[in-house]
């Protein structure tokens, strides 16, 4: 099948609309919307790059202008999208007796999603136990959902007193003012900053330098 052009000539592939289209923080030429990435994050919209010839991901906070169409579409997709109250807090979150507090919050993250198109509400897991390494520092935990889960004597138990401030930093800490954590010493399933404590999975570290690089 041949292929649609834009407004300027340049050839679009078939199932991508030259009305879907936006600018977008570092790209110089539009991008056409047309698909859902297949990664795990939510709000990430594929695109096509004119000037790069090939597919890319960007989020709406990437975008500066945009067809009346293609802002209709970033609507319905960001609707489509959100993640549901299971994605944030498990399978077993209808028998949680703290059900109704969840379900407030994870409501709060949506409607913040809808206008940012950025996922601060976290995804549920069963976290490993961390194996056997260096010695840990004296606070060590992660991100389960919205809530913060510290290592003691051997398990993961949540947090109640230290709320996460935004997606992997606690409020006011050193890593939070700088925004970057600095994993160190050597433990098989898990990376830790030797700053704050931050656990974060091998795996997922994995996961997500993959999404990184395959566009």
């Amino acid at each position: 099948m041949a292929r649609v052009s834009d407004d300027g000539g340049n050839r679009l592939p078939d199932d991508v609309s030259p009305d879907l289209w936006v600018t977008a923080e570092g790209y110089l030429d539009r991008l056409y919307l047309g698909w859902k990435p297949a990664i795990r994050t939510p709000g990430r919209i594929g695109a096509w790059s004119v000037e790069c010839g090939s597919g890319t991901r960007i989020s709406k906070a990437d975008i500066i202008t945009s067809s009346p169409d293609a802002a209709i579409w970033v609507k319905a997709y960001l609707i489509g999208s959100q993640p549901s109250i299971e994605f944030m807090f498990g399978n077993q979150v209808n028998d949680d007796p703290d059900y109704e507090g969840k379900f407030a919050r994870w409501q709060r993250h949506c409607s913040d999603f809808l206008e940012t198109g950025y996922w601060a509400g976290g995804e549920w897991f069963e976290p490993e136990p961390i194996a056997n390494g260096d010695p840990l520092p004296n606070y060590v935990w992660l991100r389960r959902g919205d809530e913060i889960w510290f290592w003691d004597n051997g398990e993961w138990r949540f947090d109640e007193a230290r709320p996460p401030s935004n997606g992997w930093f606690i409020t006011d800490s050193l890593c939070a003012n700088r925004q970057w954590h600095a994993p160190s010493g050597d433990w098989d399933n898990y990376m830790i900053c030797a700053d704050c404590g931050f656990a974060i999975g091998i795996q997922v570290v994995e996961a997500i330098e993959a999404e990184a690089t395959d566009a």
